[in-house]
């Protein structure tokens, strides 16, 4: 184990992948001498890995936060190492920081090239201003390792981001990492992080549950509303399987009504029809809770549901919005189901 000090500051921890003694064999005195190595050694072709990030649960809009990473180095060296923070795994429209063993820090500009979404952003360099309009990187504060990390090794990254109102809400967190021949981890889903706003708009707060599985679970999105006289005005819960199909459930505060969206969501079923052929919203444990707390109009919704699990099972992914009166709010990733 290894580190590495930039001034006083720790930088960087770097740690072997796997200590297998590697032989070699020399004559020497007119007898065979084994010499031992306890350099890495990695199979070719092994990919590079993300390891654990380490983010709060929340992060107040316009404050910086501190996210550290980890990244392991495959059978070549690490190239760059990328979190986005968004709704999705896109770029496009979030939080997209980077960071080069060589370069350093780097953050994706609000402009990307069409032609090759997401993975080809306008790079602002550490010679730039690194802010976009979702977030800023505050490179100066970040812990920058330095020198390459080669195969087998780890390295530790610490972002200093605050993030922007137009971030605000519930973002997923994803991380990958690529090296020097091509290879790639590809983004996994490391969690979420809410950038609380500054002002007054409502947001969602949690989604539970928020990894799991099975037939059916009984979904309850709380939401916050800083400003109590405006009030939540809906709140949705979308539930999306990989080729887009959808199953959105909706609840309309002052007409305490539940809503379950039709196959195209292109439309609606109410009271009398709350299904369609994916899911149906089931009345019983079906319900809304409200109070006003510390200033804060609080809203837990219920929703029961079931999932047709011959034909519409899988993995699944939560996105939660919120909107009060008059204003509306980030549509955001909250988290995954298994339906089996």
């Amino acid at each position: 184990m290894h580190s590495v000090r930039i001034g006083m500051a720790l930088a960087a921890v770097v740690s072997c992948y796997a200590q297998t003694p590697a032989k070699e064999y020399v004559y020497l005195g007119g007898r065979l001498l084994a010499i031992e190595s306890t350099a890495p050694t990695v199979p070719a072709g092994t990919p590079p890995q993300t390891g654990t990030v380490n983010f709060p649960s929340s992060a107040a809009v316009n404050q910086a936060a501190t996210i550290t990473a980890t990244f392991t180095a495959g059978a070549s060296s690490i190239d760059q190492a990328v979190i986005i923070f968004n709704e999705d795994v896109w770029g496009w429209r979030g939080c997209y920081v980077g960071y080069n063993p060589s370069a350093g820090f780097f953050l994706a500009s609000d402009e990307f090239n069409p032609m090759v979404p997401p993975y080809a952003p306008y790079w602002l360099g550490p010679s730039l201003p690194q802010s976009n309009s979702f977030c800023t990187l505050n490179a100066g504060s970040s812990a920058n390792p330095t020198g390459p990390i080669g195969p087998g090794q780890s390295v530790t990254v610490t972002f200093n981001i605050t993030f922007k109102s137009a971030l605000a809400g519930t973002s997923g967190v994803f991380a990958a990492v690529a090296d020097t021949a091509g290879g790639s981890s590809g983004f996994i889903s490391k969690g979420t992080i809410t950038a609380t706003p500054a002002g007054n708009a409502a947001f969602v707060s949690s989604v539970t549950p928020n990894s799991a599985s099975g037939s059916g679970a009984a979904f309850v999105l709380s939401s916050t509303d800083v400003d109590t006289d405006r009030n939540v005005a809906w709140t949705l819960l979308n539930i999306v399987a990989p080729n887009s199909t959808n199953c959105a459930l909706m609840f309309i505060s002052f007409t305490k009504g539940f809503y379950v969206s039709n196959d195209a969501y292109n439309g609606w079923n109410g009271i009398q029809s709350q299904n369609n052929s994916r899911c149906t919203l089931v009345v019983s444990g079906t319900q809304e809770e409200s109070q006003a707390t510390l200033g804060n109009a609080l809203l837990s919704v219920t929703f029961n549901t079931t999932f047709s699990t011959g034909t519409w099972s899988g993995p699944r992914e939560l996105y939660g919005q919120v909107q009060d009166r008059g204003e509306n709010f980030r549509y955001g990733f909250v988290g995954t189901f298994n339906i089996q």
